[in-house]
């Protein structure tokens, strides 16, 4: 009886499906296809490193059967290899000036994961069941975040409104969005964002397109269509703009492959015929929408302006660091230099192109575009190699196409479970037909060898850092999530421990010190004092642009009778955040406590006339 390491060994997976490498690998990616769609809720945590692990598991795999020398000569023959390892070394190099480590850190995680799904699908020796397998798991993935979202919007969002304002997973901001569209009554399922449904809906649709291509059977495609009108319906019930310009560019470009494939050459008078009909079609759906649409959707323009300020603050960074960016991450804390009074603040530019400026600068700029070109260039002569395969690369290109549209009005790209469908397409598309189990020829055997322990140990020491990372990150989010919660139930001590744990795992995460330090607060003698100040001091340290944790500081530095200093952390806070008026208020009780009124009134004078800006923006 063959164990499971002789399959691997043998060429064709010792006969049986299920153990075969292309249909374990085939059959785990599938998994998280399936799970994606409730990692930003119900498994946050714990499917991240379930994820990641996965990954390096099937790496692991590969590289016992074909050696990991091997493995690495042909992850690094990818076309994108060079430009993605760039701007990933780029980007970890500028940890050094990012003004957030702690979600900095995440950003590159995210991105490594990505790079690896396309490496895994590159490399992997599939077959034609296996690579479906994995469609079918996204697929099915997408359909059941439909029907949950369209299940919850059917039953009323009360109860979810009521979860979401104490939920620790999402910032503040990004709750209040939540709870804005949930009133709305706008689908959004265990999606932070009604936007991030729809754009995932949409990439989904890519691999039933395969699947449809790949099914003759009449009932299997009647299955498919079914899923197809549950995927088109859900996108529809987000009531997402961005969504339906994506689905409409899907279905033009689903229209154009069929019509090429059919024999239709495209002139310029088909191409301007196409559009009109499009233009006119387009018109007409507009005039079925409901007044939801028409009243409220299509019309609102409070998020366009906002994203004309979020675009107009990016722009200004990149101005100001043209060369190298702000690093990972590193928007939101350069952002409030820049905002008008009124004007809203953003963790994202909700612009990759952009969102690419602020972080890596023009040579960020430069390896992305350059990345991009390399992948469409790709792409496009893969579908030229296609004969009477299914056509894999048409549908890398426009997922790939897809995503880089949605990520111009949001920020898509920041986000795990969109990356799926186009590195997984983007990697089988373009992979070559030679086995990867053959060794590069000419290569004495001793040499193979030292390569191959070389690349062993490289390997395993680099997965053996990541997944180590992962896992104190893993444990730093559940602690941080149990405090909060300890907190709310009036538990402090319990929460104070659940914080300091949290820390332990992760000393760069200024959120958890920020609260740690408010616990202190509440606590009496001088130790306290001391405690408050040193976490509230950690906070500024690991995350110095936020005027708010200064502000923060500044409270606990006056209550330890260091009032200079208190004094220079709110004037600091005054320049990160100028068009908030709350920290020259603070200033100026600060001032009159001291008796220093000529200064308080000042500061006072200074609050009042941005507040008066404040409201005529709002106007």
């Amino acid at each position: 009886m063959k164990t499971l390491a002789d399959r691997l060994r043998s060429p064709d997976g010792g006969g049986n499906p299920g153990l075969s490498d292309p249909c374990l690998a085939g059959g785990l990616l599938a998994v998280l296809g399936c799970l994606a769609p409730l990692y930003p809720q119900l498994i946050h945590f714990g499917f991240a490193f379930f994820f990641r692990s996965t990954l390096f598991l099937l790496l692991g795999l590969l590289g016992y059967r074909f050696g990991l020398a091997e493995v690495a000569r042909r992850i690094v023959t990818s076309p994108l290899f060079w430009p993605a390892l760039l701007f990933l070394v780029l980007l970890s190099v500028e940890l050094v000036q990012t003004p957030n480590v702690y979600r900095a850190k995440a950003k590159i995680s995210l991105l490594l994961a990505a790079g690896l799904i396309y490496s895994l699908a590159f490399v992997w020796p599939w077959n034609e069941r296996a690579r479906q397998w994995v469609c079918w798991g996204l697929l099915i993935g997408g359909v059941g975040a439909a029907l949950h979202a369209l299940y919850t919007q059917w039953t009323g969002h009360g109860a979810l409104i009521a979860t979401i304002k104490t939920n620790p997973i999402y910032p503040a901001d990004m709750r209040e969005e939540m709870i804005r569209s949930l009133q709305a009554n706008r689908a959004l399922g265990r999606f932070g964002n009604p936007n991030h449904l729809a754009g995932y809906l949409v990439l989904c649709l890519w691999p039933l397109w395969i699947l449809g291509k790949a099914q003759a059977n009449r009932r299997q495609r009647m299955l498919l269509l079914a899923a197809g009108g549950i995927l088109v319906w859900g996108i529809y019930r987000t009531y997402s703009r961005s969504g339906l310009i994506a689905l409409a560019v899907t279905a033009a470009l689903f229209a154009g492959y069929e019509l090429q494939a059919r024999g239709f050459r495209f002139t310029w008078k088909s191409a301007l015929g196409t559009a009109l009909s499009m233009l006119i079609l387009g018109a007409g759906f507009f005039t079925l929408l409901p007044e939801q649409w028409l009243g409220g959707r299509l019309m609102t323009v409070s998020t366009i302006v906002a994203r004309i300020h979020f675009f107009r603050g990016g722009v200004a960074i990149i101005q100001d660091h043209p060369w190298l960016g702000v690093g990972p991450e590193g928007f939101e804390g350069h952002y409030c230099a820049y905002l008008r009074p009124g004007d809203l603040e953003s963790r994202y530019v909700h612009n990759v192109l952009l969102e690419t400026g602020v972080e890596g600068g023009i040579a960020g700029v430069f390896l992305f575009f350059w990345l991009l070109i390399v992948t469409f260039l790709s792409l496009s002569r893969a579908q030229r190699r296609v004969e009477n395969g299914l056509p894999y690369p048409f549908a890398a290109l426009g997922a790939v196409l897809t995503f880089l549209l949605l990520s111009l009005a949001d920020f898509h790209n920041n986000l795990m479970e969109m990356w799926l469908a186009p590195a997984f397409l983007a990697g089988v598309a373009t992979a070559r037909k030679a086995s990867t189990a053959t060794p590069p020829p000419g290569r004495p055997a001793a040499q193979r060898k030292r390569s191959q322990g070389a690349a062993v140990l490289l390997g395993t020491g680099l997965a053996v850092v990541w997944i180590m990372m992962i896992l104190l990150r893993f444990w730093n989010e559940t602690y941080k999530a149990n405090g909060y919660y300890l907190a709310l139930d009036g538990q402090k001590t319990a929460a104070r421990d659940a914080y300091e744990r949290a820390v332990f795992f992760d000393r760069t995460d200024a959120e958890s010190w920020n609260h740690l330090g408010h616990l202190w607060a509440d606590t009496p003698g001088p130790a306290a004092v001391f405690e408050r100040l040193a976490c509230l001091k950690q906070a500024v340290r690991w995350l110095p642009r936020s005027a708010a944790y200064r502000a923060d500081y500044a409270d606990a530095l006056f209550a330890a009778g260091q009032t200079d200093q208190c004094l220079e952390q709110l004037k600091t806070a005054q320049l990160l955040f100028p068009s908030r008026p709350i920290y020259h208020e603070k200033l100026a009780r600060y001032y009159r406590l001291l008796g220093r009124t000529a200064e308080a009134v000042e500061q006072e004078q200074k609050a009042q006339h941005l507040h008066q800006q404040i409201e005529a923006n709002r106007l």
